[in-house]
């Protein structure tokens, strides 16, 4: 094979040599000057010198020309691999992402129109509440929580809203959310449902106006045998007006069963009859929920209010990203949470507070610092 390359390169510098014969033509005319003045085999030297030089000029010219395009020939293969490589990534990329897709969709698409039928429910029960502080309904014998069945179907409309959380992340993961906006930013939404009210210390020392609140001066009190009375005043400031997250976490798996293997929420009549027996460890869960509810009216615990009123605001954010297309960001979000109207949850002006909707404002900062905190 050596043997036949160094055969073309001396042929390629064979043809070369006959180009340049016109050139060696002439310095043959100029050396016959030289023979009659000069020694004859000067003259030889400098001819042969030439002609040497021009030899190896051309070889050197092919050889690199033929490196050259051996050169191009290799990247052009690296090449070829790279792009044949990257398009086989890509494929594989978009078959993962169309079946993950698929299965994203199937997975969560009902639980996403459960959430917004349920956001729907706890939106229409929060404005319930302030038309029955409004008419007096909620303070006294006339209290509508007086009746059990007003109570339960308070906290069931409550939480099932919240219940979708727990059951959209045990069937997401990192990379299924990162596949479609408009889902994380439901699924997100459906986070902050889940956990608001949990948010009385936020909602009432981080807001303004700031409240006076701090029910662990009553219930240490409390755990040392020595309970005190709490007056009307007193109950807006030390009466546990929230739900730990661990309780309320436990509040909300009693709204969850599974069905067929798969887990789901409940419906109403299902969840009431497992409360009825008095025993029941359902009712046991539940307390804290009934323990906030109970006796609550919105001036004697404008803690729970702002929270009622935040669980409105974000249901309403559910429903608001339901029904567009496109992924709202969080300074959407926050907009639309600016826009909110709160006509229809107005009581008139709570205790110590400068104007009528200052209640409804504070739930307004809580939800947009959770909404800075959840997408962050």
């Amino acid at each position: 094979m050596l043997s036949g390359a160094l055969y073309d390169l001396i042929s390629a510098a064979t043809t070369q040599i006959r180009t340049v014969g016109s050139a060696t033509a002439a310095s043959s005319v100029a050396t016959q000057g030289l023979e009659k003045s000069a020694d004859p085999l000067v003259v030889a030297l400098i001819a042969g010198g030439v002609s040497l030089l021009a030899a190896a000029l051309s070889l050197f010219g092919v050889w690199y020309s033929q490196s050259r395009q051996a050169k191009a020939s290799r990247d052009i293969e690296v090449l070829r691999d790279k792009l044949e490589s990257r398009r086989d990534e890509d494929t594989a990329r978009r078959d993962y992402e169309f079946e993950a897709r698929k299965r994203l969709y199937a997975e969560c698409e009902p639980l996403l129109f459960q959430l917004n039928e349920d956001a729907r429910g706890a939106i229409n029960r929060v404005k319930n509440l302030a038309h029955a502080a409004r008419d007096g309904s909620l303070s006294g014998p006339r209290s509508w929580f007086n009746v059990d069945y007003y109570v339960t179907s308070t906290v069931y409309y409550l939480l099932a809203p919240m219940a979708v959380y727990p059951l959209l992340r045990s069937r997401l993961t990192l990379v299924d959310v990162r596949l479609d906006g408009q889902i994380r930013t439901q699924y997100l939404l459906s986070k902050i449902v889940h956990g608001i009210l949990g948010n009385d210390y936020a909602v009432a020392h981080n807001c303004t106006p700031k409240l006076k609140y701090d029910p662990n001066v009553i219930e240490v009190a409390g755990a040392a045998g020595n309970p005190p009375k709490l007056s009307a005043e007193d109950e807006a400031h030390y009466s546990r007006q929230g739900v730990l997250g661990g309780k309320l976490d436990g509040a909300i798996s009693t709204l969850i069963t599974d069905a067929h293997g798969r887990l789901t929420i409940r419906p109403y009549h299902e969840f009431a009859d497992r409360l009825a027996p008095p025993e029941a460890i359902a009712r046991t869960k539940i307390g804290p929920i009934r323990d906030i509810l109970i006796g609550f009216n919105p001036r004697t615990r404008p803690v729970t209010w702002r929270l009622l009123l935040g669980l409105l605001i974000a249901s309403s954010l559910v429903r608001s990203q339901a029904r567009l297309t496109e992924a709202m960001s969080p300074r959407d979000l926050k907009v639309a949470v600016d826009e909110l109207s709160p006509c229809q949850v107005r009581i008139g002006t709570s205790k110590g507070a400068e104007n009528p909707d200052a209640e409804f404002d504070a739930a307004k900062q809580l939800v947009k610092k959770l909404i800075d905190s959840t997408f962050d």
